[in-house]
């Protein structure tokens, strides 16, 4: 059986994965709407991770509304 990645690279590759957002969210900044692309990065991220675990047979739903709760309860601890 394959091991996983530790959590630091788990980390590493999250951060990573949000770095690439920011050229796909780009455009939004010629709307006016650059104030929203970090919660669209971190809702995109988050339902990129629900993805992952679906394929990888985990029975996990892929909701937006999942993924918008789990965003708002980081952003208020922080």
């Amino acid at each position: 059986m394959k091991e996983g990645i530790g959590e630091g690279e788990k980390h590493k590759a999250v951060q990573q994965f949000k770095l690439q957002l920011n050229g796909v969210f780009e455009p939004f900044n010629c709307y006016g709407l650059g104030h929203e692309i970090p919660f669209a990065k971190e809702i995109t991220t988050e339902l990129a991770l629900q993805l992952h675990k679906r394929l990888n047979g985990v029975d996990h739903p892929i909701v937006y509304e999942l993924a918008k709760r789990k965003y708002r309860s980081r952003a208020k601890k922080a």
